[in-house]
């Protein structure tokens, strides 16, 4: 999932349904469980700053990243 898109919007005076609620509650709940990728995030959203040396690690560094990274050293 990439971007959420609000898939019901009620206005005033509108009932509103639980399975509507649900389904929008559902869609954030997905994306936040292990969904968020580079289209949810601004270039610039996340500063280098920000990422602790612990995170970095392997099987958090896209396959292809690490083959380029092994062909520099």
């Amino acid at each position: 999932m990439a971007v959420v898109t609000r898939a019901y919007s009620e206005v005033d005076g509108d009932v509103g349904e639980a399975s509507s609620i649900n389904r929008i509650f559902d869609d954030l709940y997905t994306l936040v469980n292990g969904n968020i990728n580079s289209a949810n995030i601004l270039a610039s959203g996340v500063a280098n700053a920000n990422i602790q040396d612990s995170a970095i690690i392997a099987r958090n560094i896209d396959a292809e990243a690490i083959l380029l990274i092994q062909e520099v050293i």
